[in-house]
């Protein structure tokens, strides 16, 4: 009676409720670029994060997120301590430790900014060495800028330093950064957006997510990978992505 009620367990445990058996994994993300992801309230939040979330919920995994800067979570995507990493370029380098898939999560707008009535004018690449150019430091805008050579960068390390800068027209005659984020970036620091406009757009790059080949080795990672790109195309094409991004359209990230 009691093998009887062993083997009975055991069965049931094999087929017991997807909750109770769902794979638990901890994504890094890329550091934070609202609205794509930001803190709210204690929370790793945004569009990217609802993205992988909805994602998880389909593969039936438990995610849970942390925020670092860039350089550390890609150092630590080299450890088995993480299992992916969101909203970051895809690069040569990455891609020997990470897997990505072939739909990117995102694309990311990298615009020049400057003030109204600063006459700035930019037109190519090029114009850029005409100017004081302000960046974040260590900061990553897209192979097409990142490799640019010539440019007067004017590098600080704080995000609302620079836009402080560029309203007061003090030491930078434009800025460069993520159009979205941007637009975010005024509403928390209390800018009115109608002050500056948009002088160039440098590129379009895509974002992606990427699957850590140690912590799940080759064979899985390239699974959850191929997995993300269906899930991706599956979602844009019933609207359910454009649904889950359209609630962050003009709301501040605090």
């Amino acid at each position: 009676m009691k093998r009887t009620i062993l083997i009975l367990a055991v069965l049931l445990l094999g087929y017991a409720p997807c909750g109770i058996c769902e794979e638990k994994m901890l994504f890094f993300t890329g550091g934070i670029s609202p609205p794509l992801v930001f803190e709210k309230n204690g929370r790793i939040v945004g569009m990217d994060v609802d993205t992988v979330s909805e994602f998880c919920k389909y593969q039936q995994i438990t995610p849970e997120f942390k925020a670092y800067p860039l350089k550390r979570a890609l150092e630590m995507m080299k450890t088995p301590d993480a299992q992916g990493i969101f909203t970051i370029f895809r690069t040569p380098e990455r891609e020997e430790f990470l897997q990505f898939p072939e739909t990117p999560i995102n694309t990311v707008t990298t615009v020049i900014i400057g003030l109204k009535g600063s006459n700035v004018k930019i037109g190519k690449m090029d114009d850029l060495k005409n100017i004081k150019l302000g960046v974040i430091h260590g900061h990553k805008y897209g192979p097409l800028f990142d490799n640019y050579q010539g440019l007067n960068k004017y590098p600080v390390r704080d995000k609302s330093v620079l836009i402080r800068l560029l309203a007061a027209g003090d030491r930078v005659d434009a800025i460069i950064n993520s159009e979205a984020v941007f637009e975010y970036e005024c509403m928390e620091f209390g800018y009115d957006i109608n002050r500056f406009e948009k002088l160039y757009t440098v590129a379009e790059n895509p974002v992606y997510i990427g699957f850590s080949k140690k912590a799940l080795g080759d064979e899985r990672a390239a699974e959850l990978a191929e997995k993300f790109s269906e899930f991706m195309k599956e979602i844009a094409g019933n609207g359910k992505l454009k649904n889950m991004r359209e609630k962050y359209e003009g709301q501040p990230s605090y």
